[in-house]
């Protein structure tokens, strides 16, 4: 039975996660994930990394932590401009991070990390460094960063 479908979610495969989205994911997190891929009109790939969607380890503040709660984030990469792919995000969840150091399917690819917090938070990261909204000069660097051409190949 595909749980997924059964829960109107019909972007994704539970295999398509690097852990299991039936065990360890809030469902209104994955439907807005759904809705997310469905209004942005591409390809949207979870990131295959395990921890990317669910954590069992680590920090319990993170919003893919999943002992004893649901994770509610997921990395994602996205077969569209990465501008196109940040807006969308933003219009869908409180929670966007854009990694602009990361790599996919053999070449630089940036990734976006979502999720459902209750209060919203704005993120980059540019060479392993993290800077969050409020910093100085935050958004000028952003949006350089989103207007860029990215040297990669759309893959499906």
């Amino acid at each position: 039975m595909d749980w997924l479908r059964i829960q109107n979610i019909t972007r994704f495969k539970a295999s398509e996660f690097p852990e299991d989205p039936e065990r360890f994911a809030d469902i209104f997190f994955l439907r807005e994930l759904n809705a997310f891929a469905v209004d942005l009109g591409c390809a949207v790939f979870p990131s295959p990394v395990p921890g990317a969607f669910a954590r069992f380890d680590g920090s319990k503040t993170s919003r893919h932590y999943a002992v004893e709660r649901k994770t509610d984030a997921c990395d994602v990469f996205c077969n569209c401009s990465i501008s196109k792919a940040w807006t969308m995000a933003v219009k869908h969840f409180p929670g966007v991070g854009v990694y602009f150091d990361t790599h996919y399917r053999g070449g630089p690819w940036p990734m976006l990390h979502v999720d459902t917090r209750p209060e919203a938070l704005l993120w980059y990261r540019e060479d392993e460094v993290y800077h969050y909204q409020g910093e100085a000069g935050f958004y000028d660097r952003l949006f350089e960063l989103l207007a860029k051409p990215v040297t990669m190949l759309m893959r499906a």
